[in-house]
């Protein structure tokens, strides 16, 4: 999952360790990773981290911010999630000219990239 240290993503992450699920969750820093999961360092401008934190799963929870999309990035996580939950939001701080519906749109538009 990402968005894990997040007001969002932390209750998400701890509600499925408490249920009983291994959990395992790309942050950019393990020290604010919530207690019971698998925190990997990394962060979605890495494919390299990402990849390897989506090794083996079958669901991913993604919290996409206001990042450019990396097609690398979306090719990691197909590779192993069969499920994708993904949170959308809309951001203040978006490049020049780009639409703020555009990350939401991106993730409808590559929903069939994932098993």
């Amino acid at each position: 999952m990402t968005g894990a240290t997040g007001r969002v993503g932390r209750h998400v992450a701890a509600s499925l360790a408490e249920a009983g699920h291994a959990v395992r969750a790309l942050v950019r820093d393990t020290a604010g990773a919530p207690a019971g999961i698998d925190a990997v360092k990394g962060d979605l401008s890495s494919p390299e981290t990402l990849e390897r934190a989506a090794r083996g799963v079958d669901a991913v929870y993604l919290m996409w911010p206001g990042l450019p999309v990396d097609s690398r990035a979306v090719d990691a996580i197909a590779r192993s999630a069969r499920h994708v939950v993904y949170l959308s939001t809309d951001v203040a701080d978006l490049a020049d000219g780009e639409p703020a519906a555009s990350f939401g749109q991106w993730a409808e538009d590559h929903a069939s990239d994932f098993r």
